[in-house]
């Protein structure tokens, strides 16, 4: 058994997921000069490893395949990809990333929140990054759920639907996120 574990500080995946979500709290709460947004500016673009890497992450949550093989070789293709960003300036980008966010909010609360397709980005995340450490049935485990998801073709309405019990504050935050999705994308093109 190896000591690999996945950290949700160093995902860069899960990083901006929680980024993304403070810009729409911010905005809900009409906060004009939002951290989290300078923070996404600054780090998650594409000239920096973190926004390189961030891209691969989108590409293994967003692609969908029907075969097999065309998802088996594109992971490949994205592992391999992967292995070509630096690493120390990557570790250094994160390092700044979370120095900025702790200045900013409270880590705990801010990563508290439950994210659908986190098992995805925590192996995607053992894969990038511990590729040398994990024993072959991680390896293993990682990979397959990881193709399982670009295999998987899910049904966008059940996918949309929300619960009428669902809290208030939770609702405003879902009806925002792809608003804030389309300002994220304008404002890092």
């Amino acid at each position: 058994m190896s000591k690999f574990r996945h950290s949700k500080l160093r995902n860069a995946g899960l990083l901006f997921e929680f980024l993304l979500r403070q810009v729409t709290v911010d905005v809900l709460n009409k906060k004009k000069d939002s951290p989290a947004i300078k923070i996404i500016k600054k780090q998650f673009n594409e000239h920096t490893e973190i926004g390189k890497e961030l891209a691969l992450y989108n590409l293994i949550t967003t692609k969908k395949f029907k075969s097999d093989k065309k998802a088996d070789f594109f992971l490949s293709e994205v592992l391999r990809q992967r292995q070509k960003l630096n690493n120390s300036v990557l570790r250094r980008e994160k390092y700044n990333i979370i120095k900025s966010i702790k200045e900013h909010y409270d880590v705990n609360k801010l990563f508290s929140s439950s994210v659908p397709n986190y098992k995805v980005y925590a192996s995607t995340y053992k894969l990038f990054e511990g590729m040398s450490e994990l024993s072959a049935d991680e390896k293993t485990e990682s990979y397959f759920i990881i193709l399982e998801n670009v295999t998987t073709i899910t049904n966008k309405k059940t996918d949309t639907f929300i619960h009428e019990e669902m809290k208030d504050k939770d609702l405003r935050i879902l009806s925002y996120k792809a608003l804030l999705e389309k300002l994220i994308k304008n404002i890092l093109i």
